[in-house]
């Protein structure tokens, strides 16, 4: 029964930590959530500006070509064209094509970041998976402790049943023994003569030593 018990109290005992794991996991990916969330979030807001920026640098090109389709420079030489008017068509294109340079190291950045915010999703999925079987596998562990336990408190009954009937059986058998006692004295009270106190061996023997006895 002590020992039954002490086992009982260690199964609780590993339930309680069991359980108490559960919540510091549970913590653990909703934490995880979170940070997939807001990368998700990053992501998203990335991809955007991406589009944006790619959407812009496809217009800034596209600008160029069409300002060098409306100033031919290379059809008049220099010295055919006015000084100032040289100068407006020269730095118009120059202009877009360092705004162009601008946008596409701009660009550069927002790819390499999109990749790193990628990356990161991914570890993070890969966390959340291995704490989600880590806590599957705590949750089965518990399961497993709490069927035991439940088993073994049936166990400690069927032991105090059993306990119980050998008891009961224990006091039949002494109440047997008593009882036998009794007719043994009962037995032997009826072998001594009551008159002289003098034992004999058997019955016959005291009912012939009656008919003699002289204290009788």
């Amino acid at each position: 029964m002590k020992m039954a018990n002490q086992n009982q109290g260690d199964l609780r005992e590993q339930v309680e930590r069991l359980q108490e794991q559960n919540r510091l996991l549970e913590a653990r990916v909703a934490e995880h959530e979170k940070l997939q969330q807001s990368c998700s979030n990053n992501l998203e807001s990335m991809r955007t500006t991406l589009d944006a920026l790619q959407g812009l640098l496809a217009r800034c090109r596209a600008d160029m070509v069409l300002q060098q389709q409306n100033h031919p420079t290379a059809a008049i030489g220099p010295e055919q064209q006015p000084r100032g008017k040289l100068q407006r068509a020269n730095s118009t294109p120059a202009a877009m094509k360092s705004e162009i340079e601008l946008l596409r190291a701009q660009l550069e950045v927002y790819k390499n970041d999109f990749a790193g915010e990628r990356i990161a999703r991914q570890v993070l999925q890969l966390e959340k998976n291995q704490l989600a079987g880590e806590l599957q596998q705590l949750q089965q562990q518990n399961r497993t402790l709490i069927v035991e336990a439940l088993n073994g408190s049936q166990a400690d009954q069927q032991d105090v049943r059993s306990f119980s009937r050998r008891s009961s059986r224990m006091s039949q058998i002494s109440d047997a023994i008593g009882e036998d006692d009794q007719h043994a004295d009962h037995l032997q009270e009826g072998s001594h003569c009551r008159h002289c106190d003098r034992a004999f061996g058997d019955i016959q023997s005291l009912e012939t030593h009656i008919d003699e006895c002289p204290a009788y």
